[in-house]
């Protein structure tokens, strides 16, 4: 049976029958109110037992996704835990995106006119996007994309490690959502406005910004510590910018929200 599928269908039966024993007075205390830590201590169990009854080989997947026609890319990554590393291809590869992906991987493409968006996550029948099972110990992706043709990046990961070395990249639009996370960027240095945002909860962000590209981060957090190059960014208000910002022909202009944890800029 599938481990999603069962999970589930084990928590709605659970908390169907809490509900029904409320109705009948039987539950004198709210359901809802006991249902969430209960849910907590199952997953919990359901972590330490689930290798004895549920024995996945994890296995690594080659692919690659040919560029065609494409003049342009849109790559979206929903990635749970593990290790991320996104770097630029070889020079004059004919993939828009070529990669190793233990764990394996779920793939889709598809052209909008001159565009190609190509989607990437985890296994659907894995559980939230990861397993803990077999002694697995997360998805580790090493791919590449591109490095001659604009990309659109938009990254969805939970508990990993993500390096992500952009420098050599045409990524215009950046888009990354984590959580329990470190996750390190060295930003594009010739893709002309790079724009985007960063959202992060409990984690650890270090964007490198290479010389001779300006930046503008306006950053809203909430007990992270922040440490910007002040040297080259200048704080305002919210924000850090480089001067003379909006005449640099390469530039970076992000939105950050973290919660816990730390941003480094540099």
């Amino acid at each position: 049976m599938n481990r999603h599928r069962l999970f589930w269908g084990t928590m709605v039966i659970l908390l169907g029958v809490m509900l029904l024993l409320n109705t009948f007075g039987i539950l004198k205390v709210n359901a809802w109110s006991i249902f969430w830590p209960i849910l907590l201590v199952i997953i919990g169990i359901w972590f330490l037992v689930g290798p004895i009854f549920f024995n996945k080989k994890i296995e690594s997947q080659h692919l690659s996704v040919p560029l065609g026609n494409a003049s342009a890319l849109e790559v979206k990554v929903k990635h749970g835990a593990g290790r991320l590393n996104i770097s630029p291809s070889p020079f004059g590869s004919p993939d828009a995106l070529a990669g190793d992906f233990v764990g394996g991987v779920d793939q889709t493409s598809e052209m909008n006119g001159q565009k190609m968006t190509v989607n990437l996550k985890t296994p659907g029948d894995l559980f939230w996007g990861f397993t803990p099972f077999s002694g697995f110990e997360g998805f580790t992706w090493d791919m590449t994309i591109n490095r001659d043709t604009p990309v659109s990046l938009v990254i969805q990961s939970g508990a990993d490690e993500a390096h992500l070395n952009l420098r050599e990249m045409k990524v215009t639009d950046l888009k990354i959502e984590t959580g329990a996370s470190s996750t390190r960027v060295i930003l594009p240095a010739s893709a002309g406005l790079t724009h985007g945002s960063i959202q992060t909860g409990a984690a650890s962000l270090h964007l490198q910004v290479p010389e001779g590209v300006a930046g503008r981060f306006s950053i809203k957090h909430g007990m992270a510590g922040i440490n910007v190059n002040s040297s080259r960014f200048i704080k305002n208000g919210d924000a850090y910018e480089t001067p003379g910002f909006l005449s640099s022909p390469n530039r970076v202009d992000l939105v950050i929200e973290t919660g816990v944890g730390s941003v480094d800029i540099f």
